[in-house]
C-alpha cells in the first residue's frame, strides 16, 4: 500500500474544492473506495494502491485547476 500527501496550493479554499461539510470529499471517497482519504488542513493525506493513487492525483489537479479558473466543484460534476 503507497501513501501521498497532497498539498493544496495556498490561498486555495478547502470549501472551495472539497464543498461545504466535505460533500465533494465524500464523493471523491466513494468514487475511490479502495483509498483512505484524509484532509488536514491545506493536505490530503491518502493511502492505497498506485494506480488509483496515480488517478486521484490527476483528478485533485484538475479540480484545483477549476476552482482556480473561478469555476464551482459540485458533486454533479465530479
Amino acid at each position: 500500500m503507497d501513501k501521498v500527501t497532497l498539498s493544496l496550493p495556498k490561498g486555495l479554499s478547502p470549501v472551495a474544492l472539497f464543498g461545504p461539510a466535505d460533500i465533494n470529499l465524500r464523493a471523491l471517497e466513494r468514487a475511490f473506495p479502495t483509498l483512505d482519504i484524509t484532509l488536514r488542513g491545506q493536505e490530503l493525506h491518502v493511502r492505497g494502491d498506485r494506480t488509483d493513487l496515480t488517478a486521484f492525483e490527476k483528478l485533485i489537479e484538475q479540480l484545483v485547476l477549476l476552482v482556480e479558473r473561478g469555476q464551482e466543484v459540485t458533486v454533479e460534476g465530479l
